[in-house]
């Protein structure tokens, strides 16, 4: 049987940023919504990140929010 390059996806189930579905996931691409949280430095220090950890250039403070806001 040939498929031609052709997909069909019948569901789907994941987990995004600031969203509890596909749908509010997109809907917060079209509005530009910011889903992502950046740490400051006294947020990590408390975390238990040692700051000569976070002040490195490869650093990354930046993490996707588990609860939609």
């Amino acid at each position: 049987m040939e498929n031609n390059g052709k997909i069909a996806i019948v569901g789907m189930d994941c987990r995004l940023p600031g969203a509890n579905s596909v749908q509010e996931y997109w809907a917060n691409l079209v509005a530009e919504k910011e889903t992502l949280t950046t740490f400051s430095d006294e947020e990590l220090l408390a975390s238990g990140i040692k700051a000569t950890e976070f002040m490195r250039p490869d650093y990354v403070r930046t993490r996707g929010r588990s609860d939609p806001q």
